[in-house]
């Protein structure tokens, strides 16, 4: 297990998503990157950890693929993660907003 326990996710957090959801552009992105990797990424990846007995996770990144899509805004407005297992199919976590 990481060094990192799993105290869940702050609530600035959500209100990241909030404000990239609102101006999702590359400026904003570079901005607040490490408002993501502290406030999301951090608690992502110790809640994957935490999980581990239930098999390996993979975080997702959070980015979309532009190459092929018209409309797609460049960030992703959620964070997910998903559970590999041989014979399931994954299981997946997001914390996309209610």
């Amino acid at each position: 297990m990481g060094d990192v326990e799993f105290s869940g996710f702050p609530a600035d957090g959500l209100a990241f998503y909030e404000q990239l959801a609102a101006d999702n552009s590359k400026s904003f992105w570079q901005a607040n990157k490490s408002r993501y990797d502290d406030e999301i990424r951090g608690p992502m990846t110790a809640l994957a950890e935490a999980l581990d007995d239930y098999g390996p996770f993979h975080l997702f990144r959070p980015h979309n693929d532009l190459r092929f899509s018209k409309n797609k805004p460049p960030y992703k407005t959620l964070r997910a993660s998903e559970r590999g297992v041989a014979t399931r199919r994954p299981r997946r976590c997001s914390t996309r907003p209610s």
